[in-house]
């Protein structure tokens, strides 16, 4: 009797485990986050100097996702700040992005400032916006990336 309760205790411990690592490898969309140098510091806004003080700050972070069709974006940051009060949003400085599609296609996007949404990766890039594809150049103030709809919105002195 004891080996059969021994044998169904080990099978709903592998289930258990089994299910575990399926749902790290297949459903969680987040894979990486890095971040050194936590600090509280002052941060200067080149264009504006204005001073950010006793702000929650990141220098050099960089944040990767992965959709489940194997679309990957990356984006690197030279600070970031944390609001208290909204957790979800980041705002980084000294910006570069890239969406490397599953067919190795690469969109390159670069700018000073960018709000980010930890939870959807939706993002916005303001302030001498550059994007790179393929041998092309796009030039603006502002480019929105929304990833729940799937959509790239690029305005302002376009």
């Amino acid at each position: 009797m004891n080996k059969k309760k021994g044998l169904q205790l080990s099978l709903i411990v592998l289930l258990i485990l089994s299910s575990i690592i399926f749902y790290k490898k297949f459903f969680n969309q987040s894979k990486d986050l890095i971040e050194t140098k936590v600090n509280e510091k002052e941060i200067f806004n080149n264009d504006s100097d204005n001073k950010i003080e006793n702000s929650n700050t990141i220098e050099t972070l960089k944040y990767i996702s992965q959709d489940l069709v194997g679309n990957t974006y990356v984006i690197n940051a030279d600070t970031a700040k944390f609001e208290e009060n909204n957790v979800e949003n980041i705002t980084l400085y000294k910006v570069n992005a890239e969406i490397i599609r599953q067919d190795n296609e690469t969109i390159k996007i670069f700018s000073e400032i960018a709000d980010y949404n930890k939870k959807n990766n939706n993002t916005v890039f303001e302030k001498a916006v550059r994007i790179e594809y393929d041998n092309q150049t796009i030039k603006a103030e502002v480019v929105k990336l929304n990833f729940t709809k799937n959509l790239i919105e690029i305005i302002e002195n376009v």
